[in-house]
């Protein structure tokens, strides 16, 4: 029966806990190509404390409340790492909109408009959030992390084409330029042989 104990049911949770942070961890290392900021590092290191002194005494009851409490630092880390993950994708989209704020996006992207939105939408709900209590926000870091990388792939993904129109645009640019700078040399010419 020990399978059911309190004991057994809140490690379970940690574990489970811990599975979802490291899987974020691993998802920020990979996609910004870049370490973990020292407070997610020190909620980590800040659960692993718990963890010992739960194992360190013999009182099931006091191991139980230092698994919660290593829980919560799990999932503060679990945030500060989502959060990582949502200013990195913030920055990236912030870019793309830098490098194409002259060029007509939507004919490329239908749902650029929309995309832009949700940007905005989560840009308020950050300037709203509560940092204190960073594991009550973690469902929705966590969601805004998703609905970022979704709108940066997406993005990313049709960099190409873009610059390509880009490309074309400004051929055909040229092409007006030229055209209007012989157009006014022969005007010139004509203008001077008349009145010569």
């Amino acid at each position: 029966m020990q399978g059911n104990s309190p004991k057994s049911q809140v490690d379970a949770v940690y574990q489970q806990e811990y599975d979802t942070a490291e899987h974020i961890v691993k998802e920020h290392e990979i996609t910004t190509l870049e370490g973990l900021a020292a407070p997610t590092l020190n909620e980590f290191r800040y659960a692993g404390q718990h963890v010992a002194r739960a194992l360190a005494v013999d009182d099931a009851e006091t191991a139980a409340g230092c698994i919660q409490e290593a829980i919560k630092h799990i999932r503060r880390a679990e945030y500060d790492a989502y959060d990582a993950l949502v200013q990195f994708y913030l920055d990236r989209c912030g870019c793309f909109k830098e490098d194409y704020k002259f060029i007509p996006i939507s004919p490329i992207i239908p749902t650029y408009p929309e995309d832009c939105a949700r940007i905005t939408e989560i840009q308020d709900e950050i300037s709203k959030e509560d940092r204190k209590q960073k594991e009550v926000y973690v469902q929705g870091k966590s969601r805004q992390s998703a609905d970022l990388r979704q709108i940066h792939r997406r993005w990313d993904s049709l960099r190409d084409e873009i610059n390509k129109v880009v490309l074309a645009t400004r051929k055909q640019d040229g092409y007006r330029f030229w055209a209007l700078v012989i157009a006014i040399l022969t005007l010139a010419a004509a203008i001077a042989s008349w009145a010569f």
